[in-house]
């Protein structure tokens, strides 16, 4: 009797053991579940779907109180810096098309940002963008319009930009190997340009000798009023 007794006690420890066994086997099967789909979830997620938005303080540029947003995100084609300017108290964008891939980053304050290049009374804004090389890299002006009171994208960029307010002339430069070019715009007192002289510098090659062609041009309301060639200017080298 006590044999049997013993056996029962027996068969009974063996089960719950098993139970037991089968217990902690299943807690960390579900553990490893749940891990895998926590892991298939964070894969999931787009990294860098929205880059870090920077927010400059507050300041005042023709009569508006605004800031500036700077975000950098990454895109498919790789990292772009996306550049606007926000009316404080609406949030409105104040300028577009200035989505610049900037080598040396955006100084928010500095003092180059804002002229007035058209002379207008209003100050206009400029962006550089920067490239491999001197002739890849190009100021873009944006002119402010005191209707929309937003600064809209103009066709006075260049590769350089020098402002004469005496003469109320912008100049804007660019070249190439063989070229270069000043355009010179001359505006009346309410921002429009009243002519345009252009001045192109051509260098071309006769056997080793380069040849210098120096050409003038008037232009009034989009037509050429005025042509000019220099004589050529040779030298050996």
């Amino acid at each position: 009797m006590k044999n049997t007794f013993k056996l029962l006690v027996l068969v009974q420890i063996a089960i719950l053991t098993s139970c037991k066994k089968s217990t902690i086997r299943d807690s960390s099967t579900k553990n490893a579940i749940a891990a895998d789909t926590a892991a298939k979830a964070a894969g999931d997620i787009p990294a860098h779907k929205y880059g870090i938005i920077i927010k400059s303080k507050q300041f005042k540029i023709n009569g508006i109180e605004c800031y500036w947003e700077h975000t950098d995100t990454l895109t498919k084609e790789g990292s772009m810096d996306l550049i606007k300017l926000r009316d404080y108290k609406t949030n409105r964008v104040l300028i577009y098309d200035t989505e610049c891939c900037l080598k040396y980053g955006f100084d928010f304050y500095s003092p180059d940002n804002f002229k007035d290049v058209n002379f207008d009374g209003f100050e206009d804004f400029l962006i550089r963008s920067y490239g491999s090389m001197a002739a890849f890299e190009t100021t873009y002006v944006f002119l402010f319009d005191n209707k929309t009171k937003r600064f809209v994208s103009s066709n006075l960029s260049g590769n350089g930009i020098e402002i004469d307010a005496i003469n109320r002339k912008l100049i804007t430069t660019s070249f190439d190997k063989d070229s270069e070019k000043a355009e010179s715009y001359y505006f009346d007192k309410l921002g429009k340009v009243k002519y345009t002289e252009i001045v192109t510098v051509t260098t071309e090659y006769l056997d080793t000798i380069p040849v210098e062609y120096r050409t003038y041009e008037k232009i009034i309301n989009g037509k050429v009023v005025q042509t000019k060639k220099d004589s050529i200017i040779t030298s050996e080298k």
